[in-house]
């Protein structure tokens, strides 16, 4: 009888681990980056990814990163881009995360600014985030 309660018990959290792993996953595959840049006197939309691939490196690199929260943030110059992280049928930014980015002076890290947060992101994860976003090597 123990043993049988123990089979069950590990078939359900067996289950329960790849219900978690699909949502995480299917998270990812439901949504797009739309990235700005901005062109004279407004933005313009540059990119769209919609690659799981990309838009899970991202949202990777962005989760690995330490967040500073409630900080008042004045920057000298308008973001080198922002992008959006949104549903993947939506057309509206209303339903998106926003996070503005400004490359640091010695070209080799991301400052980001989202919800309130702000990093100064690691090289690696700053370079990770450049690439797939502009396709370029940071610092070029």
């Amino acid at each position: 009888m123990k043993r049988v309660f123990v089979f069950i018990l590990f078939l359900i959290l067996l289950g329960c681990s790849t219900i978690i792993r699909i949502e995480e996953n299917d998270h990812y595959v439901k949504n797009k980056i739309v990235m700005e840049q901005l062109v004279g006197e407004e933005y313009k939309t540059t990119n769209v990814i919609k690659a799981e691939s990309k838009v899970k490196l991202v949202m990777e690199a962005l989760n690995a990163t330490h967040w500073r929260e409630d900080m008042r943030v004045l920057m000298m110059r308008e973001e080198d881009y922002r992008f959006y992280l949104m549903p993947l049928h939506s057309k509206s930014k209303e339903e998106s995360e926003v996070y503005r980015v400004w490359i640091t002076p010695n070209k080799d890290r991301l400052q980001v600014l989202g919800f309130n947060q702000f990093a100064i992101m690691n090289e690696e994860n700053s370079a990770i985030i450049h690439g797939v976003l502009t396709g370029e090597n940071l610092g070029e």
